[in-house]
Order: C-alpha cells, then sequence, then structure tokens
C-alpha cells in the first residue's frame, strides 16, 4: 500500500473517531468548554509532548551509542521520529513503528540488521519493564487510595499481567538462541517462497544462523549492563512523568482537577489497548479507554471527550505528521508492510 493512501485512510478513520466523541459529549456542550479553555496550559501540554520525544531519543541514543554505532545525533533523532509516526500509522501502537527504525538505522549506520535490531529490542525491554512497574503502581495506588469500579481495577490486573507476560517472553527469545533460531526457522519456511526470489533457501539459512547468534550476543550484552538499565529505566521514568502531565496539563486547561493517579491508570489501559492490531496505532481503541476510565473516575462526559480529543491531537496527530517529514528525507516512499 502507498504511503499516502495509508496516511489518507488513518485521517479518515480519525475523523469519525472524533466525531463519535463529540456527539457522545454533545457538540453544542463542546463548543462552550473550548471557548472557557486555558490555552496557555495547552501550550504546557505540548511542551510535555516535546520533552517526552526528547527522552524517548535518548533513551535508543544511548544504546546505539553503546553498540558504536556511527550515526549522528541529527540523524537519530530524525529516525525516532519516524518511528513515532508509523508506530501511529501501523496495527499495535507500541511495536508498528520498530520495523521503520531498524530499517533506517541499518541504512545511515551501514551495519547489520542483527546489532541495529538489537537497540531497538533492548529498548523496548526497558519500556516494557517500566510499563510493568507503572501499571503495579498506578494498581496499587487506586486500591489503597482511589475508589473505582472493580471492572477497572481488574482491567489494571490484566495489564499488568499481560505487560509481565510479553517483558519475560522478549527478554527469553532475545537471550536464547535455540528458541530464537526456532522461531527464525519458522518464519524462514512460513515466507520463503516470497524470500526465494532474493536468495535461495539455504543461504537463507546461512544468514539467519549467523545473524540470530549476533542478535542474542549483543542482547544478553546489553542487558547485563548496569549503566544502560540505569540509563533505560530512568528515561523511561521520564517519558511516564512526561505523559501523565501533558495529560494533566490538558485537564487544567478545562477548568478540571483530576488526580495523577487516574491520568496514569488511564494511560496504562489506553496502551494495552493501543497494543492490539486492530487499527492504526491504536485508533478508537485508546480513545475508548481514555475515555472510559475517566468518565469511571467522575470526570463529566463532555471534558473526558475533550481532553481525549486534545490529548490525541498532540500526542498522536501532531507527532505523526512531523515524524512524517524526516520519513520521506531519510527516503521511505511504501510502509515496511508493503516490502
Amino acid at each position: 500500500m502507498k504511503l499516502s493512501k495509508l496516511i489518507a485512510l488513518t485521517l479518515v478513520f480519525g475523523l469519525v473517531i472524533m466525531f463519535v466523541i463529540g456527539f457522545l459529549a454533545g457538540f453544542d456542550n463542546i463548543a462552550g468548554v473550548l471557548a472557557s479553555a486555558d490555552y496557555k496550559f495547552v501550550a504546557l501540554a505540548i511542551a510535555f509532548q516535546a520533552m517526552s520525544v526528547i527522552a524517548l531519543f535518548f533513551r535508543w541514543e544511548f544504546i546505539v551509542r553503546y553498540c558504536r554505532l556511527k550515526i549522528s545525533d541529527s540523524r537519530l533523532f530524525m529516525i525516532t521520529l519516524a518511528g513515532i509516526a508509523f508506530s501511529h500509522l501501523m496495527p499495535s501502537s507500541r511495536m508498528g513503528g520498530e520495523p521503520v527504525r531498524a530499517y533506517f538505522l541499518r541504512k545511515e549506520s551501514g551495519k547489520g540488521t542483527s546489532v541495529c535490531l538489537s537497540t531497538i529490542i533492548v529498548e523496548r525491554i526497558f519500556d516494557a519493564m517500566m510499563f510493568s512497574i507503572i501499571s503495579l503502581i498506578v494498581l496499587i495506588a487506586i486500591v489503597l487510595f482511589w475508589n473505582l469500579p472493580l471492572w477497572l481495577i481488574f482491567l489494571l490486573v490484566v495489564a499488568f499481567a499481560i505487560s509481565s507476560l510479553m517483558l519475560f517472553v522478549m527478554v527469553y527469545i532475545s537471550v536464547n538462541k535455540k528458541v530464537g533460531m526456532r522461531m527464525a526457522m519458522w518464519a524462514l519456511k512460513k515466507f520463503g517462497r516470497f524470500l526465494s526470489r532474493w536468495k535461495t533457501m539455504s543461504e537463507w539459512e546461512k544468514k539467519l544462523a549467523t545473524d540470530v547468534k549476533m542478535y542474542s550476543e549483543n542482547v544478553a550484552s546489553m542487558i547485563k549492563k548496569k549503566d544502560l538499565w540505569g540509563l533505560g529505566l530512568g528515561f523511561s521514568v521520564l517519558i511516564w512523568l512526561f505523559d501523565i502531565f501533558r495529560t494533566y496539563f490538558i485537564f487544567l486547561a478545562l477548568g478540571t482537577d483530576v488526580s495523577i493517579l487516574v491520568i496514569g491508570g488511564a494511560i496504562v489501559i489506553a496502551s494495552l489497548a493501543g497494543a492490539i492490531p486492530i487499527s492504526p496505532g491504536g485508533l478508537g481503541l485508546i480513545e475508548t479507554g481514555m475515555m472510559v476510565v475517566f468518565a469511571s473516575a467522575g470526570v463529566p462526559i463532555v471534558v473526558a471527550g475533550m481532553v481525549t480529543i486534545i490529548d490525541r491531537l498532540i500526542s498522536y496527530w501532531g507527532l505523526t505528521f512531523v515524524g512524517l517529514i524526516p520519513s520521506y528525507y531519510l527516503g521511505i516512499k511504501k510502509y515496511p508492510g508493503s516490502r
């Protein structure tokens, strides 16, 4: 599929989602809320989103430097933005842009796929670890200090369990060469007829054996480094705090003060919903998750709807179109699923 068509479809779908939210909240009510909004707080929300992206860049940058990949910070930052944009355009908001980052990093650094991919996987391990920790903290805090419906607490428990399982599976597959090789060979058999256009099956098997071995060794080496863990988790904490304060200031812009615990719970559930590979970047799923949590915490539906719309305009649509600019500059014409 051409990138322009993918963007158009995503835009249409997004407009439909916003129309539904506006209809549920009431267009007249939304107009009234917007008229009385304090846009200084919206500017602060945008600033916190920018800081979140910068923290995301530095988390990956330290890993890339550890692997001694030669690439300028400006190019790496552009790749970071491109990865964010494509994670918003492809199914699953948490993993969709990783093939794009791996592709650009390999192209710009001249290093092999296994090394480039290992930097991204280690970064995702740090992200998954912090997601599990935040899920647990939010869950405990809500149970002790906040009165939310049992079904919402159950969803947080599920979020914690799934994120912990994903972390375990990611680490296990990455450091276990035998398991990684079995999965690679399964994929080769599954897609061998397409790959045979470029190399024979025996050539692919030899290449996979070398790449999987190098990839596993790189990941195993990196996750043993305490300084990388400190930096990775430190920047992950900053990313979460910046995201929470982004939404918090949007609430303040609309004259509503909501507990940070509720916002944290909404982001956890929305992130988990967005990981389901149904719609581009979790469109519809994330908005639903946020609105349900906010409404369950007693936020008026019109405020919950407007906060969700503004938050997604900043964190989803704004970053998508900003990230597409370096994508074109770096030279991508089609999204990876079409290759």
